[in-house]
């Protein structure tokens, strides 16, 4: 949790526009960028989760969350004129499949001069080069799509938006290990999954922060800020 709100303070970083007072995240998970978002002033932050544990459990915080996906929040009657100044999709199009119908609804929904910030594992990346299969974001079946920086500026552009900013960074704790583990092949399965001991919940702390400076130094993530396209 601590490194996914220090991610979400780089995201915002980088693609929350000044005296922004509304931001959509679209796959909030327990809604850590909108504590960031909340705490930088943005009284408007709303968040869209499929997942039904993380969505209430961040309901139960008090933070605007909608479990479903983005076309049904777009769709209630509620949401017909609410627009934002920043609509936020971490590491979501790649599961998603039609990504350019999930761009045009963060589109429609978007106020006319806020900003689209998707964030993607990166295809193009050294690591998936030296890796090959052991890469930790391949995830077959879950990641539908990989995207380099050519495919994910095509689909922006189809959907009518137009990038403005592409940043690479590291990725996170949890696929630096992944990728390590599945390059010796001790990758262990789902099946075998279970709830981590103190010692464990510790150790992957302690990974965690020792393996955040990869964030500046690594070219796994894609980090892609895009605004209304004028020619659409």
């Amino acid at each position: 949790a601590a490194e996914k709100r220090w991610r979400a303070r780089h995201i915002l970083d980088e693609a929350l526009p000044p005296q922004a007072t509304s931001v959509l995240d679209v796959g909030c998970m327990y809604g850590y960028l909108l504590k960031e978002a909340g705490a930088r002033g943005v009284h408007d932050a709303a968040g869209v989760e499929l997942s039904a544990g993380p969505a209430k459990a961040a309901a139960a915080e008090g933070l605007d969350v909608f479990c479903g996906s983005i076309e049904a929040f777009a769709d209630k009657p509620e949401n017909a004129d609410r627009r934002f100044d920043l609509i936020v999709a971490q590491h979501v199009l790649e599961h998603v499949p039609d990504p350019v119908a999930f761009l045009a609804t963060a589109r429609r929904l978007l106020k006319p001069s806020g900003k689209v910030c998707i964030c993607v594992p990166n295809y193009d990346a050294r690591a998936r080069r030296v890796f090959r299969e052991a890469w930790g974001w391949y995830q077959v079946p879950v990641h539908l799509h990989h995207f380099g920086v050519k495919g994910l500026e095509s689909v922006l552009n189809e959907a009518g938006l137009s990038v403005e900013k592409t940043v690479r960074r590291g990725g996170d704790s949890l696929f630096v290990l992944m990728t390590l583990l599945q390059s010796v092949g001790k990758m262990p399965s789902s099946a075998d999954a279970k709830a981590p001991s103190a010692l464990g919940r510790a150790l992957v702390k302690t990974a965690s922060t020792l393996l955040r400076p990869y964030y500046f130094l690594g070219d796994d993530e894609l980090l892609v800020v895009a605004t209304k396209s004028s020619t659409s």
